[in-house]
């Protein structure tokens, strides 16, 4: 009888990512990303020398840069098992890949022996040792790989297996889970994915691809090593821009979920604008302040509307990169299989298509309509504001006419009295008040005075 639960030389792969250089950080934000990338790595033991030497090499040009170039073939050993790590500079992005077979075989016979699966949770739980935390900023992505017992082992079922002892993915559902099945590099390959959580604090999702060789005399382990090794570059470098896809679609619905949250807020102060415009008395003082409080509504919302259109840049780029990725993995010389490599790979990038970019642009359609209302709204209350105050300087200069003629006619009263004959010959003597010419002197006055109770009471 066949065991499906044993592999020959059963590996485990993590391909984790972190930012390097977000856009417009400063460059101490930048030496902390290398700071906390690194700390992963050597956590209490890393220093200055350590940060310096690789500072040097990511100063070199290129978009794939081994950070360990000074040790040989790139990589360091693990502290506990059989396998290595090796991070990397891809641009504004660091990667980290952690290989590992287990735990080392001292007997050299036993070494290539059929393993038990269990053998795949040992190797992820000596990986999550080598590490602080296996859950990058960006992302990360595992792959399992190994080589069949015998022609008659079945390769699902194995595969099955594997993705239970790998124990990655909450609440195991392998129907749930499994994406697409498919040929790579003459193995069977089975991708599963649980895409993030958009209402989870951190980008949750989780990858795995699982990739079964035949056992053939065609296929024996040096030369499936060999395939391995040569494929893991392009992983490194596919695995990113998928990862980096992700990411930005996960910050994407982060930044749906706070302009939704202003959207309420945005109808309601549009909503009330007829009421206030049909009042008969304008405050405005209450204007202007409600004019600056929807001025920083629209500063915030801008903002995140602006951060939203780049994420779906970052998509679209990224997406891109990928798709330019699966074409040269697929014409890899020892890949003998193109068309079914592409058609397995394509997979993801069909589906952010159909999916992530479609969201990404109903949601900037949706959502700048919030933004035209918020503008609408400025400019009406601007309007009524600037009607207001030319109501009130045309107010203000015809009352300053006023008062300017009734102090005019108040020296024409002085001069009455001073052309009367006979001064009054007490303080409490009024007579002059009778006089024909005071009564028609003091006509504009009191004319005055009424047009200023008028325009008080008003």
């Amino acid at each position: 009888m066949v065991d499906n639960e044993q592999l020959i030389y059963p590996t485990v792969d993590l391909f984790l990512y972190d930012l390097g250089e977000g856009l417009g950080e400063l460059d101490t934000k930048i030496e902390q990303n290398r700071r906390d990338f690194f700390t992963r790595i050597y956590g209490e033991k890393l220093d200055t020398e350590i940060l310096n030497k690789i500072k040097s090499v990511e100063e070199k040009a290129g978009d794939y840069l081994p950070l360990l170039s000074h040790l040989p073939g790139c990589i360091q050993p693990l502290k506990q098992g059989d396998g290595y790590y090796s991070p990397v500079k891809l641009g504004d992005t660091y990667g980290l890949q952690i290989d590992c077979s287990g735990e080392i075989e001292k007997d050299a016979k036993k070494r290539f022996s059929p393993k038990p699966l269990i053998s795949l949770a040992e190797s992820k739980t000596l990986i999550k040792n080598q590490l602080n935390s296996c859950e990058g900023t960006i992302g990360q992505s595992w792959f399992v790989w190994g080589l069949l017992t015998s022609p008659e082992q079945n390769s699902l079922e194995t595969a099955q297996k594997c993705y239970q002892q790998i124990n990655l993915f909450p609440d195991d559902n392998w129907e749930r889970d499994l994406q697409q099945t498919g040929e790579f590099l003459g193995a069977h390959f089975y991708e599963l994915w649980k895409p993030p959580s958009h209402q989870h604090q951190t980008c949750d999702s989780v990858h795995l691809i699982i990739c079964l060789f035949d056992a053939q005399l065609n296929n024996s382990l040096p030369e499936v090593s060999k395939k391995v090794e040569r494929i893991y570059p392009q992983l490194m470098q596919l695995f990113r821009y998928r990862n980096k896809v992700i990411w930005s679609y996960w910050q994407s619905r982060q930044l749906k979920i706070e302009l939704k949250k202003a959207y309420p807020i945005i109808q309601t102060t549009v909503n009330n604008l007829p009421q206030q415009v049909d009042q008969t008395r304008l405050n405005l003082n209450q204007l202007q302040k409600e004019l600056a409080d929807i001025l920083k509504i629209l500063s915030i919302y801008s903002n995140q509307l602006s951060s939203l259109e780049e994420q779906q840049s970052t998509i679209k780029t990224n997406l891109k990169n990928y798709q330019k990725r699966v074409d040269a993995i697929a014409e890899l010389d020892f890949n003998f299989n193109s068309e079914a490599t592409r058609k397995f790979l394509m997979f993801f990038s069909d589906y952010v298509e159909e999916k992530y970019l479609e969201q990404t642009k109903s949601d900037l359609r949706s959502l700048n309509s919030g933004f035209k209302l918020l503008e609408n709204a400025i400019k009406t209350i601007e309007g009524i504001i600037s009607i207001e105050q030319t109501k009130s300087d045309r107010n203000l200069n015809l009352t300053i006419g006023v008062v300017g003629t009734a102090l005019t006619m108040s020296g024409v009263t002085a001069s009455v009295l001073s052309a009367q004959p006979e001064p009054p010959k007490s303080h409490g003597d009024f007579s002059f008040m009778a006089s024909p010419t005071f009564f028609i002197s003091s006509l504009p006055v009191l004319i005055s005075v009424i047009i200023l109770l008028y325009r008080f009471f008003r």
